[in-house]
């Protein structure tokens, strides 16, 4: 799980309370993506609003990174099984002209073996291309997924860590006007 309610919520009570030690604890105690971005933003604290966020992203897009690994194969194997199926639909029409052409009148079964070889290999390639498919675009939409909640766990995380978000056209660091 990403950011599981329960690391949420104990996380943002002691951030909340002031207990900074009890909540690296807490985060220690979690091998989840959460817990990471949580204990760069304890480590990294007083470096600042802004570099304190750039930290988060950088871990963020990071451990996107490494949650994307995978993808490819499964997006080159969508790509790839219709290729091969059409090869061998290619290699199998080969067959069927190749026994045609010595001949001055094919037989049905000189044709249907070439013919037999073309529709298994397009069948096959589209029975591994679907599948993959449709896996990969459902594991994007849930990377996608992961890494929104990623987003926004950092931008709260980065509030209970530094304070309140500063008002827009500020810099964050001006004193409030009384």
């Amino acid at each position: 799980m990403i950011c599981p309610p329960a690391l949420r919520r104990a996380l943002f009570s002691l951030l909340s309370s002031g207990r900074l030690d009890a909540a690296q604890a807490v985060a220690q105690g979690s091998h989840t993506p959460a817990a990471t971005l949580a204990l760069q933003a304890l480590e990294h604290r007083t470096r600042g609003r802004a570099l304190l966020r750039e930290r988060l992203e950088s871990e963020g897009a990071s451990i996107t990174h490494r949650l994307r690994r995978g993808l490819g194969v499964l997006s080159a194997t969508a790509t790839v099984a219709p290729l091969l199926g059409l090869l061998g639909t290619v290699l199998g029409m080969v067959q069927v002209f190749q026994a045609v052409e010595n001949s001055t009148e094919p037989r049905i079964s000189d044709l249907a073996g070439g013919i037999w070889v073309a529709l298994l290999t397009t069948v096959a390639g589209l029975a591994v291309a679907i599948p993959s498919y449709l896996a990969h675009r459902y594991l994007e939409s849930r990377l996608d997924s992961a890494s929104d909640t990623l987003e926004t766990f950092s931008e709260d995380l980065l509030d209970a860590v530094t304070g309140p978000r500063p008002l827009e056209g500020t810099s964050g660091n001006e004193l409030p006007k009384e």
